[in-house]
């Protein structure tokens, strides 16, 4: 008896293994690296679902609102909508991280420096508008941005 339990594991694995190394295989007429790079053309294709977004993040003075433009295959437009962020602290935040994540269509843009956390919610935001579209968050945090020359230095005088 144990000698058939034994054999008949042996065949349904055998079975299973075939099964699988026939599934695996490509279509007739296609080799392997054809379907490969279909499937590759056709996952860059529609990265997102085409349409307008919102998304909302804790900033340093309440939420920071952004409404965000997709096509199937790129971030088209982000703008903030509604803020209640210092006027003059935030506002290098407020109209540079939008253009630098359209312009390297990622997450992973830098902060700008003495408005760190309204960058950061401006980030989250467009992060949860994304998510909104069916995007892969993740990729877009891990996208590389070339960073650029530091800007120039502005010096203000405060109460």
């Amino acid at each position: 008896m144990k000698k058939i339990k034994k054999g008949s594991a042996l065949i349904l694995a055998l079975c299973l293994l075939a099964g699988m190394a026939a599934g695996c295989q490509a279509p007739a007429g296609e080799t392997a690296a054809q379907t490969t790079e279909a499937s590759t053309t056709a996952a860059s294709e529609a990265l997102y679902t085409a349409g307008t977004y919102t998304g909302t993040a804790a900033g340093r003075n309440g939420d920071i609102t952004v409404s965000v433009t997709f096509s199937e295959t790129a971030i088209e437009s982000v703008e903030v909508t509604d803020h209640q962020e210092t006027e003059g602290i935030a506002d290098p935040a407020i109209e540079r991280i939008p253009a630098d994540i359209v312009a390297n269509q990622s997450l992973g843009v830098d902060t700008i420096s003495g408005c760190t956390i309204t960058s950061e919610a401006i980030i989250e935001a467009v992060a949860a508008a994304a998510a909104s579209a069916g995007a892969d968050v993740d990729a877009l945090r891990a996208v590389e941005v070339e960073t650029s020359e530091a800007g120039e230095t502005i010096e203000k005088t405060v109460d």
